[in-house]
């Protein structure tokens, strides 16, 4: 296992872009998203810990990654229309739970 560890303020800085995807998705007047599934938690919350996870795989991949992440795909109002979360090619899942089980959509690429 690999662990990128989190400063306190990319942290606070990659839950708020979580928290702006909740509130625009809201705004555009979208229906929950396939995380609701999950028991227990807001879709906040959800945002929140995807944005993180995210921002840590950005982060391993370096700086080049991550900020081409910060710049294109954060804050992306059409995120229907990136090909993937994070590099070139990277899909991210999180879940909060140690064995949880993660949902590959059938539009998710394989």
């Amino acid at each position: 296992m690999i662990t990128v560890t989190l400063r306190a303020v990319e942290v606070q800085a990659a839950s708020s872009i979580g928290l702006k995807r909740e509130a625009l998705r809201r705004e555009r007047g979208k229906s929950k998203d396939f995380s609701v599934l999950d028991k227990g938690g807001s879709n906040d919350q959800r945002n929140a810990l995807g944005c993180l996870a995210e921002y840590a795989l950005a982060k391993y991949y370096g700086k080049d990654v991550l900020r081409d992440w910060c710049e294109t795909k954060a804050f992306s109002t059409q995120h229907h229309l990136i090909p993937c979360d994070v590099g070139k090619n990277l899909h991210v899942r999180a879940t909060k739970y140690p064995n949880g089980r993660l949902i590959a959509h059938p539009y998710d690429p394989d």
